[in-house]
């Protein structure tokens, strides 16, 4: 399988699809479908929790009994509106459902349908959620384990592992590094069983483990780790980037909003090049293969 090759190609359906005065639009569009929903809720978060919910916590808090300040609470109520929209992008995937079609197409597709697109990123949702319930469960058994080890719950005496801040470290190092290998294994079983449902495959099959690890077997574990890590390189250097422009503009909101804002339009051309390459190596790695039936009678 010659990566070169196919990393070229995919760079090409991108150069083809975005770039250039012609295509610029559909990057437009494509951003648009991004940026509405976390405007749309970071805005109605907003109005809720501004004139809605702050009146009635400035009333109960503000007080000599409390401590809390206006001017406090209307940023932490601000942040939660942040966080929502970010939410926003999740609860609303449209933007998903496109990459979700731009695999299961070999062209590039439309983006006008907005509740295909919906429908179409919600599947790709309950992928996600279904792959990431072993982190989750991971990070409860250690919640558990810390706070009643560490003896940090009421009416528990435990036994206290921890209790100074280097036993801290090490414990939450040790939960990161499990936290981080569950990660990798879950993403690799993750991404391909979407890719696998998209080309075609029925959407049970994505819950399959076995199956799955047959998929990764047929293309080559090699072939699909390099395609992988090539991905991931990228998508970390555009972040690292932004978020070194991010971390200078820490404590200005409107500034790191715009930051962010660039992240993602330029993330979209990086998205769209990992879509194209998954395909290409999935599809050539699950070809049926071709039989030798030449006869060498001859020699």
């Amino acid at each position: 399988m010659e990566h070169a090759e196919l990393i070229s190609k995919a760079f090409e359906d991108v150069k083809q699809s975005l770039f250039g005065f012609n295509n610029f639009p559909a990057w437009i569009k494509l951003y648009l479908l991004l940026l509405i929903p976390f405007i749309v809720g970071g805005t109605a978060a907003t109005i809720i929790l501004q004139l809605i919910v702050k009146p009635i916590l400035v009333s109960l808090l503000v007080n000599d009994n409390f401590g809390f300040t206006e001017a406090g609470l209307s940023q932490s109520l601000q942040f939660f509106a942040i966080m929502f929209a970010f939410l926003c992008i999740f609860i609303v995937p449209l933007f998903q459902g496109f990459l979700y079609r731009l695999i299961r197409s070999d062209t590039f597709p439309k983006s006008k349908n907005g509740f295909g697109l919906f429908f179409s990123g919600w599947r790709v949702n309950i992928v996600c959620l279904f792959y990431a319930i072993p982190m989750i469960i991971l990070y409860i058994i250690f919640a558990c384990l810390y706070f009643f080890a560490s003896g940090r719950v009421n009416g528990v005496a435990g036994l206290v592992i921890s209790g100074t801040m280097i036993g801290d470290i090490v414990i939450f190092f040790i939960y990161l590094v499990l936290q981080f290998i569950t990660f990798i294994a879950v993403a690799l079983f993750g991404i391909i069983s979407l890719v696998h449902v998209a080309r075609g495959a029925s959407y049970k099959e994505a819950f399959k483990f076995r199956n799955t690890a047959k998929i990764i077997k047929e293309i080559g574990w090699y072939n699909y780790i390099l395609c992988v890590v090539t991905c991931a390189i990228f998508v970390l250097i555009l972040t690292v980037i932004f978020l070194g422009i991010a971390m200078g503009f820490t404590g200005v909101l409107a500034a790191s909003a715009i930051v962010f804002l660039l992240y993602l339009f330029l993330l979209i051309p990086v998205a769209i090049f990992c879509c194209r390459y998954l395909t290409q190596v999935y599809n050539i790695g699950t070809a049926p293969k071709e039989e030798d039936i030449e006869d060498f009678d001859d020699f």
